[in-house]
């Protein structure tokens, strides 16, 4: 394995006490400059418990290891995103993984309904209580960054989220998957939304693409594996956050490599806005510079990307396709 790549660490317990002192000043600097940069970073003084990371990676391995009839019948179809899958495309080509998706019923059809395993009672209940912790901690950052970091009006950023489509799905890589002929647990891909918080069980295999092409030589020495910090969430910027603040922050490609014969399990969250807002660019009132986006369905783009997680149905959706 190549020397691994350490992202900004950075400690946001202060901002999340008080985001009006010195020393919180200080670090929301440090979390702007990850957005502006590398477009990610790792965060440490997050608030979520230790135990309750350790019950949720517990139970999420306990259900990866369960037979296949326990898996299947709560398997993902073409109608409903959530639940069990093993058949994922990324760009098109599979990914050599295991996952299970789950989120808020927000009552709307982007993503479907949640379906779990009743075989597995703990498993939901941890990782139930793992998502409204998260959510709650995204609703913060979400507020910090855009009316801070962006100089935006809260009100305007709150409605884009009232009714917010955010999931998350659980990622299992183990050696025998690693065998498929892409040998990536995922491809290479930005995130859809407006950002992701990652949580490990501190195996190695993410990986970020810190050159200037497309990422697509899978063998370009720009792919920089990331260092895993223990009990962190690795935080990236995603395609909804990058087209609000018009390029500021950068939405980071990434993928998937196992590279060790240890399982690879990480929880992602995947925070979103509600599907139905219109997600428009913000423009410079000092240099009245024009926004290098149209005007964007959040709702309509998910939709597309997820079609292609299913079925090869040509190019995958992206944010260059709605630049002016």
């Amino acid at each position: 394995m190549d020397e691994l790549v350490e992202l900004p660490l950075i400690n946001i317990e202060c901002l999340l006490v008080d985001e009006s002192g010195e020393e919180a000043s200080e670090t929301l600097d440090a979390l702007v400059k990850a957005c502006e940069g590398f477009g990610c970073g790792q965060l440490v003084g997050h608030g979520i418990p230790v135990e309750l990371l350790a019950k949720g990676r517990e139970e999420s391995e306990r259900f990866f290891k369960s037979d296949s009839g326990v898996k299947m019948r709560v398997k993902r179809s073409e109608d409903n995103a959530r639940g069990f899958m093993n058949d994922e495309l990324t760009k098109n080509e599979r990914d050599a993984k295991e996952a299970f998706d789950f989120g808020k019923d927000c009552g709307v059809d982007v993503d479907g309904v949640n379906r779990w395993p009743e075989e597995l009672p703990e498993f939901r209940r941890s990782l139930e209580e793992y998502f409204s912790r998260v959510e709650e901690l995204c609703w913060k950052l979400t507020k910090i960054l855009t009316t801070r970091g962006l100089g935006l009006p809260w009100d305007s950023v709150r409605s884009l989220f009232e009714g917010h489509s955010s999931f998350c799905r659980v990622n299992y890589y183990v050696e025998e998957f690693s065998q498929h002929e892409t040998s990536l647990g995922i491809q290479r891909h930005t995130d859809a939304g407006f950002f992701t918080l990652l949580a490990t069980n501190g195996v190695p295999g993410l990986q970020v693409y810190t050159g200037d092409g497309d990422g697509s030589d899978r063998e370009d020495k720009a792919w920089r594996t990331v260092k895993p910090v223990e009990d962190a969430l690795c935080f990236n910027v995603a395609d909804m956050l990058q087209v609000l603040s018009d390029d500021r922050f950068r939405s980071i490609l990434h993928r998937v490599k196992t590279e060790t014969s240890d399982p690879r399990l990480s929880i992602a969250f995947f925070w979103n806005p509600s599907p139905d807002i219109v997600v428009q660019s913000v423009t410079d009132p000092v240099s009245c510079s024009a926004s290098k986006y149209k005007a964007l369905s959040f709702g309509e783009f998910r939709r597309k990307r997820f079609q292609g997680d299913f079925a090869d149905v040509g190019r995958e959706a992206q944010i260059s396709d709605y630049l002016l």
